[in-house]
């Protein structure tokens, strides 16, 4: 099987609790019953989605945002969404917590799924009116910072392109 599935199905028998260590027994103890009844052949998307409701909802929210992008988010485009560095402080939090979930990685100034299976499953959890919501709001809000921003060291004209884009993908839903 693909290894990143089967990595993945064994963080979340371990998460779930059908697969303990033992330091008492010094072994491995597992619920052979729950987990046959858990199809390993099962989509990778089922698999990555249970492991994602186990994080937390604002993290989760946070992960719908960065989804929309598609599979990687670079910090300005964080700034342009929330020019207030409150706010953006807190986005990025969120962000750094799927870091340490091992759902994201941060390389240099970008988020990255760690696969693009992670960014289809999480954009999914949103249904079809969400996504247009979120891909809106998103071009409406970079729009918007553009004129704040201007004598930033952005690059205006791919934040324009970036947020016509999002804005465009929310009028095809």
């Amino acid at each position: 099987g693909n290894p990143f599935h089967i990595i993945h199905f064994m963080q979340s028998l371990v998460k779930e609790k059908l697969l303990v260590n033992s330091v008492v027994k010094k072994r491995w103890i597992w619920d052979i019953e729950a987990i046959q009844s858990i199809s390993i052949q099962g989509s990778i998307a089922e698999v990555l989605t249970r492991k994602i409701s186990y994080i937390p909802h604002d993290t989760q929210e946070a992960l719908k945002v960065m989804s929309t992008f598609g599979s990687q988010m670079s910090e300005e485009y964080v700034s342009h969404l929330y020019p207030l560095q409150e706010k953006r402080q807190e986005f990025c939090d969120r962000l750094n917590s799927a870091v340490e979930e091992s759902v994201i990685e941060k390389i240099g100034s970008k988020y990255k799924f760690v696969h693009d299976m992670v960014q289809q499953a999480v954009y999914e959890l949103m249904s079809p009116k969400e996504r247009a919501e979120c891909h809106f709001q998103n071009g409406v809000k970079m729009i918007t910072a553009l004129s704040c921003c201007a004598d930033s060291h952005s690059d205006l004209g791919l934040i324009t392109f970036v947020a016509i884009d999002q804005i465009n993908i929310a009028k095809s839903f």
